[in-house]
């Protein structure tokens, strides 16, 4: 008899142990894969090749994150103890239906890791182990003891206000 699964991998049961973080994330994978997201990104944008390196990217970064977060799931499942006597039975079946679960989404992460690290060898696309943060570019401290852009542009501002108004 085979048990109907939530997103093909985890027991109606012990699915409501699952931290909503490793949900949520599963769930946007797993429905990216099941629409042909990201191979039809790059059927789009075979003439950018600059978008298919940001497609694979965001591919790797997922899969990296749902890996982190399963990671540290499994940890907690290791760690696992019931509140009463009474509930061993029912936390041990809890127990290893979650360990399965995350098994089994392992498996499916470890797959598609090295199909994505395939494609990206055999494109030479260059990785980028970092996400991009976008700072401003001064802080107030510099900007305010810089006057020369201060004064320059004040100077334009009353040029253009006397050539609007008082040129004929």
């Amino acid at each position: 008899m085979s048990k109907k699964l939530i997103d093909n991998i985890f027991d109606y049961d012990s699915y409501r142990y699952v931290p909503h973080e490793l949900k949520a994330e599963w769930k946007t994978l797993y429905n990216l894969y099941i629409g042909n997201y990201f191979k039809k990104q790059h059927e789009i944008y075979k003439i950018h090749p600059q978008n298919r390196i940001d497609f694979y990217n965001e591919e790797i970064s997922r899969l990296n994150r749902l890996q982190n977060l399963c990671d540290k799931f499994l940890d907690k499942i290791e760690n696992l103890q019931p509140k009463y006597n009474s509930d061993v039975e029912y936390s041990g079946r809890i127990k290893k239906s979650l360990k399965k679960s995350i098994n089994k989404l392992n498996l499916f992460l470890f797959n598609k890791k090295k199909l994505v690290s395939k494609k990206v060898k055999v494109n030479d696309i260059p990785l980028k182990n970092e996400i991009e943060h976008f700072n401003q570019c001064y802080d107030l401290d510099s900007v305010s003891s810089n006057k020369v852009p201060i004064i320059v542009s004040i100077i334009l501002i009353i040029v253009m206000f006397y050539i609007t108004f008082y040129v004929e």
